[in-house]
């Protein structure tokens, strides 16, 4: 899981720009470190939602400069799932979610880290005393 901060800072309250152009950068930055073609990002961004998506669609998503067209926000989790990045739904969950979200991420691996150390220590246990 990535972390909440984005490497970019949060917009002031009541900048629609501002979150605009956050929410832009962040899906550039999340299409342009894929491994996918747009092409295929679209493809199956399409059959996840049920209406076509198109190249053209994604660049106008995620370019600025092409007039603020906004990735509808049930598409979100879809293209996460797609490209495997979840910095936009992180973005949308806002500072004081995310928080929380990173604190149960934080305590189930340790949840998990302290039953793996159960589970070596009772494998342990088990062949000492079967040794005896």
């Amino acid at each position: 899981m990535k972390p909440c901060s984005l490497g970019t800072s949060q917009p002031k309250k009541g900048t629609d720009v501002a979150t605009a152009e956050l929410l832009h950068d962040v899906l550039h930055k999340a299409l342009k470190e894929q491994k996918k073609s747009r092409k295929q990002i679209a493809a199956e961004l399409a059959a996840m939602v049920g209406t076509k998506v198109s190249v053209h669609n994604l660049n106008g998503f995620a370019a600025p400069s092409k007039g603020y067209r906004h990735l509808p926000a049930a598409w979100v989790p879809a293209l996460c799932e797609i490209t495997g990045d979840d910095r936009l739904q992180r973005l949308l969950l806002g500072e004081p979610l995310c928080s929380l979200l990173e604190l149960g991420e934080s305590a189930l691996k340790a949840i998990q880290k302290s039953r793996a150390v159960e589970v070596a220590t009772a494998g342990v246990r088990q062949r000492m005393k079967g040794s005896r």
